[in-house]
């Protein structure tokens, strides 16, 4: 079956999947998609910090158990590296 503007047609052609398989897909792709979360995860230095190198924003990403903070590197290749947050908080709270 096919709709063409707006109306309901039998095909002609021979079908290359079974109408059962067919109407699996949508169910199977509902269960594979990734959950899709409006509300952004509260990381403690979102939005604070700016690259010293190319002034990208700083990113803060889990991995492992861990944040860590990196620049987005979004006007092009920024040579810094990833840091933990936690040697962030403790270089803020020792200055």
């Amino acid at each position: 079956m096919m709709r063409y503007n707006g109306e309901l047609y039998e095909g002609k052609h021979e079908s290359i999947i079974t109408k059962k398989l067919f109407d699996r897909c949508p169910g199977v792709m509902t269960r594979k998609s990734k959950p899709k979360t409006k509300e952004l995860k509260s990381y403690m230095y979102r939005g604070l910090f700016h690259c010293g190198e190319c002034g990208c924003f700083i990113t803060t990403e889990t991995q492992k158990g861990h944040n860590y903070l990196r620049c987005t590197s979004v006007k092009g290749i920024c040579s810094q590296k990833y840091v933990r947050e936690e040697i962030v908080t403790s270089q803020i709270q020792m200055s």
